[in-house]
């Protein structure tokens, strides 16, 4: 009943050549085991098992053990690994490029016992539209909060006229008004500052941020035995993630790898926490 997997989809450009093929449609790879003396994965997922799929308890009842007790769990614990969300954006996301894979990119990841976002994407899709979404999402607030506490000391410094100011006409008053050019080219410089850095900042603070799965770090590419126990614990990694994020661009629904990690997240949380992020979103936001 194991599955039979020709490739990885974490190595470079996912081409159209590239297939895998699943032999049983019940998804049980090597990772679906009966469960032992260990604590159960029902005991650390905050979906209780009535919100599952009926698909997915009846798949949960293909393998059954003296107790009757099951869940998706990793043959060797070692496998379950994680990515803290200041080292995949390290060096402008430079793990998201379609570099050669290397032991170092599986030295980013750790031992965990819980995932937080589980990270589905192409790998044809640049690695700068990724790092902005990221920053969109993880590094907007940090940025906003610290413009502002820039700019206040200059508006104070402003009001008691210690710095220039100029007038500027404005349009939609039809008339000029004294504005400081201080705190736009402070505010303006302190915001981009964190919203690409704040994660290299948190790293200095030593808050290492959520983790992550991602398979180019969390599947060792350099050694085929740990890749294959990898890709078949694909499932256990569902299983134990929080949320899933979905780096959404053209490409994404035409590969079977994509595919097959969002629909077996619906079948084992139907209604989990999913999080689509269309790739040309930051930059639209970012201009406008």
């Amino acid at each position: 009943q194991a599955a039979s997997i020709e490739c990885l989809p974490c190595l470079g450009h996912r081409s159209a050549g590239r297939m895998a093929t699943i032999e049983n449609s019940s998804l049980r790879p090597e990772s679906i085991v009966a469960d032992d003396t260990s604590n159960t994965m029902e005991e650390r997922s905050s979906i209780p098992p009535e919100q599952r799929s009926i698909a997915y308890q009846r798949t949960m009842s293909i393998s059954t053990t003296a107790s009757g007790r099951l869940s998706f769990s990793f043959l060797d614990t070692s496998l379950f690994r994680g990515t803290n969300l200041v080292d995949l954006m390290q060096w402008n996301a430079s793990v998201f490029s379609d570099r050669p894979c290397t032991p170092e990119y599986y030295g980013l990841s750790h031992p965990v016992s819980v995932i937080d976002v589980f990270i589905s994407h192409n790998w044809s899709t640049h690695r700068a539209l990724k790092f902005l979404i990221f920053a969109l999402d993880y590094n907007t607030t940090a940025a906003i909060v610290a413009s502002n506490m820039a700019v206040l000391p200059m508006f104070i410094l402003q009001v008691f006229g210690k710095l220039p100011v100029y007038p500027v006409v404005y349009t939609f008053l039809w008339k000029s008004a004294p504005a400081g050019v201080c705190c736009s080219a402070v505010g303006t410089l302190v915001f981009f500052l964190v919203f690409f850095f704040w994660q290299s900042f948190r790293r200095l603070l030593g808050r290492k941020g959520p983790v992550f799965f991602l398979d180019k770090t969390c599947v060792c590419q350099t050694d085929a035995d740990l890749k294959r126990r990898g890709i078949m614990s694909l499932s256990a990694f569902l299983y134990n993630s929080r949320s899933m994020l979905i780096l959404y661009s053209d490409a994404y629904l035409q590969k079977l790898w994509t595919i097959y990690e969002i629909a077996s997240f619906l079948l084992i949380y139907p209604n989990g926490s999913l999080h689509v992020r269309p790739v040309f979103v930051p930059v639209l936001v970012l201009v406008c």
